[in-house]
């Protein structure tokens, strides 16, 4: 069940069909990237499997950056600093919002600051420093498309086989979608776009 809205997605553009809903064109918008910025002391591999899992999942361009995140900071401090950080670096480009994940001792999973457009994600939270990678994987590719949402100003989603659905605890996200609805996935492609921001095509 956990990739069935995926498959229903691409199964409806494999057989050409036209979703009344969409709005937004199949093909590649240039634009600005959501900056995504890994922290140094993250699990080997985990920024670029999540940069990977939002390109596919949400089809929106993802710009990976990898810094050192001061972990005696409070983490909002901490991943505001990073943000800026990363928007300052010579050749950096303009970024639609900034997803800072990180591995911290704080007691939160995430704090998003649409205003802001910084958020950050604690994979600590999503079940411990002993959690198996392929949960520790798929449940931060999970979590990075609710922040992407909420940083679009994305409203959570009603519908049990929505990623964007609500839950109380980590170990609820292996039984979730790993994708949105599509009604949600259209929601948040348009927001990336109105805000001039880059979609990736929609394979055929």
């Amino acid at each position: 069940m956990k990739r069935l809205v995926a498959g229903l997605v691409a199964l409806g553009m494999a057989a050409g069909v036209t979703w009344g809903w969409m709005d937004t064109p199949p093909d590649e918008v240039a634009g600005a990237p959501l900056r995504l910025v890994a922290a140094e002391t993250l699990p080997d591999g985990l920024g670029a499997f999540v940069k990977a899992y939002v390109e596919k999942n949400a089809k929106v361009g993802v710009e990976l950056v990898s810094l050192p995140v001061d972990a005696t900071l409070p983490m909002d401090e901490a991943a505001r600093a990073v943000a800026e950080q990363a928007a300052a670096a010579e050749g950096a480009e303009k970024a639609v919002a900034t997803l800072v994940i990180v591995a911290s001792d704080d007691a939160r999973m995430v704090s998003v600051r649409p205003a802001e457009g910084v958020a950050v994600l604690n994979v600590v939270r999503l079940g411990g420093k002993n959690l198996a990678r392929e949960l520790l994987d798929g449940r931060a590719g999970q979590e990075a498309l609710r922040e992407l949402a909420i940083l679009l100003d994305v409203a959570s989603c009603p519908f049990p086989l929505c990623v964007l659905r609500g839950y109380a605890d980590p170990a609820e996200l292996d039984e979730m979608s790993d994708n949105y609805c599509p009604p949600c996935f259209e929601r948040v492609r348009h927001a990336m776009l109105t805000r001039g921001g880059h979609i990736l095509a929609i394979p055929d």
